[in-house]
C-alpha cells in the first residue's frame, strides 16, 4: 500500500495512538534517532488500513506491531543486500607491477577472474535459455530465496523446483562442454 497523506480522522487517529511506536522502538531495544523513520511508515500505513475499515478485525495495537516489524525487516533487507556490500574498486587507485596504491579497495585477480568465468558463463546460460528461466537463475546465483523468486516470479515452490530441475541439464552441459 503506497502511503498518502493522511486525512484529519487519520491524523486524530495517529495522534492519539502515537506511542505505540515509542512502545516497539523500546521493546526491541531500538534507538529512537535511528529507528524512528523506519518504523513510522509501518505505523502510518496501519493508521490508514485502519481508517478505511479493511483490517478492523484485528486489533489496531496488534496491526500496528505487525506493520512496524515488517518495515524493520524491510530495513534490514534493504541494508544488507549485495550492492551496499560488495568491494569496491575505485578508478583513482593506481596500480604499478606488484605495488597496489589502495589495495584495500581493489579486488584481487583470482577474484576478478572467477568474476569475469562466472559472468561468461551466465551469459552463454542466457543465451540457450527462455528469459523467465534465466532471470529465476540470475536471482539463484544471486543468492535469493526460493520463497522470494517463487514471489518475484508469481509461481508457487513446486513450479520454482521444476524449472531448476529442466534447467539443470543445461547448465551441466555449459560447464563440461
Amino acid at each position: 500500500m503506497k502511503l498518502r497523506p493522511l486525512t484529519e480522522k487519520e491524523q486524530k487517529f495517529a495522534e492519539e495512538n502515537h506511542e505505540l511506536v515509542y512502545s516497539f522502538l523500546n521493546e526491541k531495544r531500538l534507538n529512537e534517532d535511528d529507528f524512528y523513520d523506519v518504523v513510522i511508515f509501518g505505523y502510518l500505513r496501519a493508521v490508514q488500513k485502519w481508517c478505511e475499515n479493511s483490517v478492523k478485525f484485528l486489533n489496531f495495537s496488534t496491526y500496528a506491531w505487525k506493520c512496524m516489524q515488517n518495515e524493520l525487516k524491510d530495513h534490514y533487507k534493504f541494508l544488507s543486500c549485495q550492492k551496499r556490500n560488495d568491494s569496491v574498486v575505485s578508478i583513482d587507485d593506481a596500480i604499478y607491477g606488484d605495488r597496489i596504491i589502495g589495495a584495500e579497495r581493489t579486488v584481487s585477480y583470482d577474484e576478478y577472474v572467477t568474476r569475469l568465468k562466472t559472468e561468461l558463463l551466465l551469459h552463454e546460460l542466457a543465451r540457450r535459455l527462455p528469459e523467465r528461466e534465466m532471470r529465476i537463475v540470475k536471482m539463484r546465483v544471486h543468492g535469493d530465496r526460493l520463497q522470494d523468486i517463487a514471489r518475484a516470479e508469481k509461481l508457487n515452490f513446486q513450479q520454482i523446483g521444476r524449472l531448476l530441475d529442466d534447467i539443470y541439464p543445461t547448465v551441466i552441459q555449459i560447464f563440461y562442454s
